[in-house]
């Protein structure tokens, strides 16, 4: 149950009540979190270890399963729960990720309709006849759409380390290639300077994360 606005539950008949004034909403757990239950010391090692940041963002989810899994291994044992419906409960602080998840969407079109052009005017010096040309975005959507993907992946991989201090280059390899990989499934390989968008793309992207999840550069 996420609240919408300034509503407080403490029972299921307030829940039923702040539904049905629409002062609250329906909010879908990730379904592997849904299915770990750990002892409560290793979940508070957990939130001692995770920078409040982390904690608040949508991918705090994805850092805890990865933690989890990875840190106890064959540990991690399967159990027959009961059936029926479980509840918990988020904070007003999911509606500050939702305007800041609104604020990179409208950054995620700025940034496709700049390489949709770009692309678009590289490719038209070319003597090439158009059917020879390799596949590219020309919907500004979709590039948008594109980068959102690569945003994503490279905060998964920040999530991880959160509350950590990372080299330059490493913070450069942790997302260099994700965004190369996204060029070349679209097709855009081939662009004249595409290589030098994908280097500051993947930079500012980075460094955006970095700096909202609590990863710190080391400095030189």
């Amino acid at each position: 149950v996420r609240p919408v606005e300034d509503s407080i539950c403490s029972t299921p008949e307030e829940v039923e009540k702040t539904l049905a004034a629409g002062t609250s909403k329906i909010s879908e757990a990730p379904e592997e979190v849904d299915s770990l239950l750990v002892h409560a010391k290793t979940l508070q090692a957990f939130l001692d270890t995770t920078p409040l940041p982390a904690l608040q963002h949508p991918f705090c989810a994805y850092r805890y399963v990865q933690k989890m899994c990875n840190a106890f291994g064959k540990k991690v044992m399967d159990a027959a729960l009961p059936e029926g419906e479980w509840m918990r409960f988020e904070s007003k602080a999911c509606l500050a990720m939702e305007a800041e998840e609104q604020e990179e969407s409208r950054d995620n079109f700025l940034r496709g309709q700049e390489l949709v052009k770009n692309s678009s005017q590289r490719f038209g010096d070319t003597s090439e006849p158009p059917e020879v040309l390799p596949s590219r975005l020309s919907d500004p959507d979709e590039a948008a759409e594109m980068i959102g993907g690569i945003r994503t992946l490279i905060t998964r991989r920040l999530i991880l380390r959160a509350g950590e201090t990372l080299e330059a280059k490493e913070l450069r390899e942790l997302s260099m290639d994700v965004v190369t990989d996204a060029v070349e499934a679209a097709g855009l390989d081939q662009v004249i300077g595409i290589q030098s968008w994908a280097r500051q793309t993947a930079l500012e992207l980075a460094q955006a994360a970095a700096d909202k999840l609590d990863v710190k550069l080391r400095e030189k």
